[in-house]
């Protein structure tokens, strides 16, 4: 099971035409900048803000090492 498939119950609350990524890129990413040492909110915008270009190219393959990880949790 990916994190994706355990997100996709999540409803999207905000307002479509304010939407500037995806709900499940800032999932991915928060939990990655947490994994990486971010505890606080401005923490995980300066590694949004660094890596969000990179990542938004590799979501796939984060996608599958995050199921691998999770796996072994």
């Amino acid at each position: 099971m990916t994190l994706q498939d355990h997100f996709s119950d999540i409803k999207d609350p905000r307002q479509q035409y304010k939407v500037d990524h995806k709900l499940i890129d800032i999932l991915v990413l928060s939990i990655i900048a947490v994994i990486c040492g971010a505890d606080e909110y401005k923490e995980i915008e300066v590694f949004g803000n660094v890596l969000s270009p990179w990542i938004g190219k590799h979501r796939k393959v984060l996608m599958i090492l995050l199921k691998i990880n999770h796996q072994y949790i």
